[in-house]
């Protein structure tokens, strides 16, 4: 009977030792399962084999000379997380100044974001009507060249398809005292109307400045002004300019004015300075 009692004994201490031996490894590996896959993008892909097909696309985007692009920077972010940053290239190639988290990049389109966020906090107010005819908030006779009748709305302009084509009129100026108002630069670039609205979808950069104007007419402000109180500020982006000639935020000009800008010819297997002048 003992040896009965003995051997029980020991079986359940075996069992014991099974059970709170083996159940944390598991648990553990169940736990480093969810947080790789935890750290996977929408893309499927993990950090580390993401910073691997960047640096893939960096070193073909260099070419044969590995000289083509000036400077990039990549981030991976998640709330308030920083998930992965990349600088690559230089922001000065004869000085050899690397490109780093100081580096200031123009938004481009990006800044289009702006002007639907803009618009969606004045219609949340009640300030604007997004199917109203845009006329309605802008000066009499702002447009020049319509060929229809029929409304331009705010959703118009957010989907690309009021009817404008795309200018060709230079994007940039080299000198920045001659950069007009939002208004001046609209009438000024003001492109035909080919199309009816609303039935053909074609992006255009001049529908998107109609939309800022029409968010400065209801405000009474200046665009750049309207973006740094209501956006910038409250999401407390302190070095962020939206400006043309970058004179809302001193601190995005003195950086970019230490920058080169660098264009690239299909011909040329290198880049080409074009100095510092953002104008």
């Amino acid at each position: 009977m003992k040896q009965i009692i003995r051997r029980m004994a020991a079986g359940f201490c075996a069992g014991l030792l099974l059970m709170f031996g083996t159940l944390p490894a598991a648990a553990a590996e169940e736990a480093q399962a969810q947080q790789e896959e935890a750290w996977k993008l929408p893309s499927g892909l993990t950090i580390e084999e993401m910073d691997r097909e960047i640096q893939n696309y960096v070193s073909e985007a260099s070419g044969s000379s590995g000289d083509v692009y000036g400077a990039a920077i990549f981030g991976v972010f998640r709330g308030d997380e920083i998930l992965y940053t990349g600088y690559f290239g230089d922001t000065d190639k004869a000085q050899h100044i690397a490109a780093n988290e100081n580096t200031c990049f123009e938004w481009g389109s990006i800044t289009k974001t702006f002007i639907w966020v803009s618009a969606f906090q004045l219609y949340e107010q009640g300030k604007l009507d997004l199917e109203r005819d845009v006329r309605d908030y802008l000066p009499a006779d702002f447009f020049q060249h319509l060929s229809y009748d029929e409304p331009i709305t705010m959703l118009n302009l957010m989907n690309h398809d009021a009817g404008w084509q795309e200018t060709v009129h230079p994007l940039m100026k080299m000198d920045a005292q001659r950069i007009g108002s939002l208004k001046e630069e609209l009438q000024y670039l003001e492109p035909a109307q080919i199309n009816r609205p609303g039935e053909v979808v074609a992006y255009s950069n001049y529908g998107a400045g109609v939309a800022g104007y029409v968010i400065e007419c209801i405000t009474g402000e200046r665009f750049c002004d309207y973006v740094h109180e209501h956006i910038f500020e409250p999401l407390g982006m302190e070095h962020t300019s939206v400006d043309a000639a970058h004179t809302d935020n001193p601190w995005v000009k003195a950086q970019r004015d230490r920058m080169h800008s660098y264009s690239f010819s299909a011909f040329l297997d290198n880049a080409i300075d074009n100095g510092t002048d953002t104008g």
